[in-house]
């Protein structure tokens, strides 16, 4: 259902002008296919962040490409996108999620009716599209809890069925006694030609199948039929993993659903995630080009994305039952050990990050391991493991590095974050490593490029600069070739978002490492450094590096005058007052939160 406008506010500011820019370029496109392939291609937002109502007259294509694909007959089972394979519909799908993830006042999206019936759909590329976009509402947004009570139940139903196991005591003796027929007996489906669809249709047409146990009923022919090919058997996988995770993210989880998650749910992840073979971590990087790839072929399921969905399974299962699964996870993946599957796992694929040029690690794969890594770290006792494994100085060889696109710099920032949160039990061992210097040293470089792109007006930097931070810690990796589109560069005259994000974590740490009275020593004299002059730049310049830099900078100055008053006469030598006090005075402000 389209977005009615009469529910958006009277007064809604101008979108940022590069996404202007990219909602006018999505709706110039009159081919189809191009479009198909422009939306597919995205892998990672670079543009700004933004209300949803900038997106309606998007959203209202989008809607439109869905409607389409979930057209059907009136009773029937066969949905339109069945009939063919579909060439728009991926990357709407693709598009969403990105866009979802990226703006605010998400309420508005209105086309949930049509993600629904997307789940009865007889291809399993076209459900595991639309379980990522599901994953993506449930867990950056709740979404899925404020959706009308009908099309909750409905969702509900839908994932109960993808997320059941396959077996065990559902159809037991009490069932077979009965004298009701409660079954439909076919042979040899998976040998079939039809689709699920069709074949629901030709069983309703023979047993009289009550309306709440059809689509039951339809995902178990749908199981049943693709579980004898193998490509499909993995989809198959991928969807319960999928439809597992929403349902803990998005607090669906009932007692009649914990049943899917039995005793020895984890140990059998961990147990697949070991067996599948590592040789499909790494994938050559015509694979991972979206743009050179047919559209048929982007949801072709691998070894490797079932153990990404393994790692966001595991993620969403912390997030559910926090410690009493977390210790089993710690013991079954030997985080504690230096030679322990998790941490040597973790040290192959940042190895391959920082210096493979011929192959490239699949991004989705990492990005849920650093994600699995964050969750984990977040507690006492998972932390302590993957400190004791090594994984600390690991995680910092990836802040030294500066052989790292620009697509890929999140994953910098990821380890900041998780850097940060092992210091919160153990901040010696990161002090040792000599941290505090590779993080302000990492900041003076990113400050730095930021000052080159606003004196020449390059706004098309693919790659960091290749020379390492630290002498101590050449690399010497060639650099790698982007295979982002044009369209994915910071706008004109404003911070890329990723290095803005990746900016703001390292002064979040520096702040907190301010105020905590273990940093004591190694922030005493750090002003006596690099660290002023870059904060001074962040502050003089709020419209190219954003507010929330703007304020955050200031704050880091305020931190250190208050734990180390003695040094404020030499920061007002240095004029760090005064320009202070001339940007919240006499330039304009930027936000008005900033004058609180």
């Amino acid at each position: 259902m389209k977005i009615c406008r009469t529910k958006l506010k009277k007064q809604t500011p101008e979108p940022p002008p590069d996404v202007k820019v990219l909602i006018d370029e999505i709706l110039s496109y009159g081919n189809l296919k191009e479009l198909a392939n422009f939306l597919c291609s995205i892998r990672t937002w670079q543009w700004s962040k933004s209300e949803l109502c900038h997106w309606i007259d998007v959203l209202d294509l989008f809607d439109d490409v869905l409607e389409e694909a979930c057209r059907r007959n009136p009773d029937s089972w066969l949905l339109e996108c069945d009939r063919s394979e579909p060439v728009l519909l991926p990357g709407v799908l693709n598009f969403t999620s990105h866009l979802f993830e990226h703006t605010f006042s998400r309420h508005l999206y209105n086309s949930m009716e049509h993600l629904i019936t997307l789940l009865e759909s007889s291809r399993m590329n076209v459900v595991l599209s639309t379980l990522s976009l599901l994953y993506v509402f449930s867990k950056r947004s709740s979404f899925l809890t404020h959706i009308p009570r009908q099309q909750r139940d409905e969702l509900m139903e839908r994932l109960t069925c993808l997320a059941e196991s396959w077996g065990g005591s559902s159809y037991g003796s009490p069932s077979t006694c009965s004298k009701a027929n409660y079954f439909v007996h076919m042979e040899n489906v998976d040998k079939m030609t039809q689709l699920p669809g069709e074949i629901m249709d030709d069983i309703l047409t023979t047993f009289k199948v009550p309306k709440e146990k059809q689509i039951v009923l339809f995902c178990q022919l749908r199981l049943a039929q693709y579980l004898g090919d193998y490509g499909k058997r993995l989809q198959c996988i991928l969807a319960r993993l999928k439809a597992l995770s929403v349902i803990m993210y998005a607090g669906y989880m009932t007692e009649s659903c914990s049943v899917h998650l039995s005793n020895g749910f984890v140990e059998e992840c961990i147990e697949l995630l070991k067996s599948l073979s590592s040789d499909s971590l790494w994938v050559s990087s015509s694979v991972q080009c979206f743009g050179n790839r047919q559209i048929s072929n982007i949801l072709t399921t691998t070894p490797n994305d079932i153990r990404t969905e393994i790692l966001k399974t595991l993620t969403a299962m912390i997030y559910l039952d926090r410690q009493p699964r977390l210790n089993i996870i710690t013991e079954r993946t030997n985080a504690s050990y230096y030679h322990g599957f998790l941490p040597t796992m973790v040290r192959s694929c940042i190895s391959y990050l920082l210096q493979s040029s011929e192959r490239k690690i699949p991004h989705s794969f990492i990005t849920a391991l650093f994600s699995f890594l964050y969750y984990m770290a977040g507690y006492d006792s998972a932390g302590d493991a993957l400190i004791s494994s090594g994984l600390t100085d690991t995680l910092l060889s990836v802040v030294r590095s500066t052989s790292i696109l620009d697509e890929n710099i999140t994953f910098v920032t990821r380890s900041v974050r998780i850097i940060d949160l092992f210091t919160t039990t153990d901040s010696e061992t990161f002090q040792i490593l000599g941290g505090m210097p590779t993080f302000i040293h990492r900041l003076t470089k990113e400050v730095e490029l930021c000052r080159q792109q606003m004196s020449s007006g390059d706004k098309g930097d693919s790659t960091m600069d290749s020379e390492p931070l630290l002498p101590e810690h050449e690399t010497g990796s060639p650099e790698m070739e982007t295979d982002l589109p044009k369209q994915q560069t910071a706008a004109k005259g404003c911070c890329a978002p990723q290095r803005a994000a990746l900016i703001k974590s390292l002064l979040n740490f520096v702040k907190k490492a301010i105020q905590d009275p273990m940093f004591s020593e190694s922030v005493r004299h750090i002003m006596d450094g690099p660290l002023p002059e870059q904060l001074l730049h962040v502050i003089q310049n709020p419209d190219y590096y954003g507010s929330s830099l703007f304020l955050l900078a200031i704050n880091v100055f305020t931190s250190f005058i208050f734990n180390e008053p003695s040094q404020l006469s030499t920061l007002q030598e240095k004029g760090v007052t005064t320009i202070i006090m001339e940007a919240l005075l006499v330039k304009e402000v930027c936000k008005r939160q900033l004058l609180a």
